[in-house]
């Protein structure tokens, strides 16, 4: 099931300084061949437009 959540939810759940470490990890993952990010697909409906986003990183836990 998915979870919608706004912007201000996202503010008050996430830190920013785990948040922009955790980027910062990541894309040295990406460099190293330990992560993956897929390019943003989209879908197209009749009633709007569905972004399918995802990555994956092994080393990440």
């Amino acid at each position: 099931m998915a979870r919608y959540i706004t912007e201000a939810q996202v503010r008050q759940l996430v830190d920013m300084r785990v948040a922009l470490a955790t980027v910062e990890r990541v894309f040295a993952e990406l460099g190293t061949g330990a992560a993956e990010n897929v390019p943003r697909q989209r879908l197209y409906l009749p009633r709007g437009t569905m972004h399918h986003m995802m990555a994956a990183c092994r080393a990440c836990r």
